[in-house]
């Protein structure tokens, strides 16, 4: 028996522990893909949030249009305002947010 021990052969594996030699480099990649998937998610939310806000903007600036061309000296101008303020009660209705009481 010699005392050498035998060397080992030269391997071109990647070890699967991180720096900390306590998870699997994996799992590392795993929570980047965690982390990626939840950004995507909230910059889902917020271009949903802003197309929701500039589809009320729309609706709002069509109102003030439709409101502006009503002609003050018209009969019907009051039939017309009334129709508009119920209107705009309704879609406020739909639109305000509900709280569980």
């Amino acid at each position: 028996m010699s005392n050498h021990a035998e060397p080992r052969p030269a391997t071109t594996e990647i070890p699967q522990t991180d720096a900390f030699g306590n998870q699997p480099i994996l799992s590392g990649i795993e929570i980047s893909n965690q982390i990626l998937n939840a950004n995507l998610q909230q910059q889902a939310t917020v271009h949903y949030q802003q197309a929701i806000f500039n589809l009320h903007l729309a609706t709002v600036a069509k109102s003030i249009e439709v409101i502006m061309a009503i002609d003050p000296a018209s009969p019907q101008a009051i039939e017309q305002l009334k129709m508009c303020r119920e209107l705009v009660d309704s879609l406020r209705e739909q639109y305000t947010p509900r709280t569980n009481r």
